[in-house]
């Protein structure tokens, strides 16, 4: 009998470089990202992401969170997040950063 694989996400002890875009009026505080973007990364609401700034040495982890009210705009190699985020982390808008999950379920300056 085939025993059934199980599905693990690419980011699963790897990582993905995306660029940085801000989002000025949260309604939903976290990392935002296109749904298909998450869905082709194997992601879903609620994942919490390690997000590295290699050049800068930082790092912060938040949640992936799905807007209600959607984001028009957005790129699909671009993770979005909140001005105070972007601050925590050291960047500026269109940096790139490494992306991978979290070891643990925390917001993490």
């Amino acid at each position: 009998m085939a025993r059934k694989k199980k599905a693990v996400s690419p980011l699963q002890g790897e990582a993905a470089v995306f660029q940085v875009g801000i989002v000025l009026h949260v309604c939903c505080p976290g990392f935002h990202m296109l749904p298909e973007t998450a869905r082709t990364l194997g992601l879903k609401h609620g994942n919490y992401l390690q997000v590295e700034h290699e050049e800068r040495g930082t790092r912060i982890v938040r949640e992936l969170v799905s807007c209600n009210r959607g984001c028009p705009g957005m790129r699909k190699n671009y993770l979005y997040m909140d001005s105070e985020s972007a601050h925590y982390l050291g960047t500026d808008l269109h940096d790139p950063v490494t992306v991978k999950l979290a070891e643990y379920e925390m917001d993490s300056p």
